[in-house]
């Protein structure tokens, strides 16, 4: 089954070094498992990180990204400790022209800036908060509370 394009959860599941046979350009091989809700959960995405001058900065960043600590390349340490982000795309292949799903990129994990962080005491509040919105709106269904179209909230506080 062939992954949709698209950017997906992952997590570095195995490595291997290796050197191509065409070119001996080594390289570092990683496979990731996607972690998602959908039916790609569980697929495994191969991508090779080419440890040449040109490649080497691109890879550097993709392992750090994977989780690597970046002490060691021949001993990865902290691969897999963190999710990361695979770009997905489809690709032909020219020997046999089928297409095929292959990582375009690995990404950093989407973090919110730490300006827009909610404060802990602001989350501690928002399951009592989502329960007295449900609790009213059980209430407005059974007609106990009337649903008023009044004036609309006073949004002076919400910033955008």
């Amino acid at each position: 089954m062939l992954i949709n394009e698209g950017k997906y959860p992952a997590r570095v599941i195995e490595y291997q070094h290796g050197i191509s046979p065409n070119t001996g350009t080594e390289f570092i091989r990683v496979y990731f498992r996607i972690e998602t809700a959908g039916r790609e959960n569980g697929q495994v995405m191969r991508w090779d990180g080419w440890l040449t001058g040109a490649a080497m900065a691109q890879t550097m960043r993709s392992l750090t990204n994977a989780g690597w600590d970046g002490v060691s390349l021949s001993k990865p340490e902290g691969l897999g400790s963190t999710a990361c982000e695979l770009d997905i795309i489809h690709e032909e292949n020219e020997a046999d022209g089928k297409t095929y799903a292959r990582v375009n990129w690995v990404n950093a994990p989407f973090r919110l800036p730490d300006n827009m962080l909610m404060p802990g005491h602001v989350v501690d509040t928002l399951d009592a908060r989502l329960a007295a919105y449900r609790a009213k709106a059980a209430r407005q269904e059974a007609g106990l509370v009337p649903v008023s179209a009044g004036a609309p909230p006073d949004d002076d506080d919400i910033p955008f």
